[in-house]
């Protein structure tokens, strides 16, 4: 699932949670002592459910910023040249040629 996918997602969540919530709010304006404590509880359980989408759908484009960093550290260290391999080259190069010297 992609991140806009996931965002979407969630914010349609988020949306039907909202209309939860105010469904319960308004029933709660007019309910007896009894309907009112359940009323509550509810309304209670979907603003956490909310904060809690919400916080998710934060840390998902998070963890896409930061996996996207990631990949751009790679690619940029895999196109770096290796500079091991470049120094192995030039000291065998300088060897080369102090053996030519020395035997001619």
């Amino acid at each position: 699932m992609s991140l806009e996918q996931l965002v979407q997602n969630i914010d349609t969540q988020v949306a039907n949670l909202d209309e939860k919530l105010a469904q319960c709010q308004q029933q709660l304006a007019g309910c007896d002592q009894k309907r009112q404590v359940f009323l509550e509880r509810e309304i209670t359980a979907l603003k956490n459910t909310r904060t809690k989408l919400i916080k998710s759908r934060s840390l998902a484009v998070q963890a896409h910023k930061l996996r996207h960093n990631l990949e751009d550290d790679n690619a940029m260290t895999s196109a770096r040249p290796n500079y091991w391999r470049i120094a192995a080259i030039i000291l065998v190069a300088i060897l080369a040629s102090i053996a030519t010297l020395l035997l001619t």
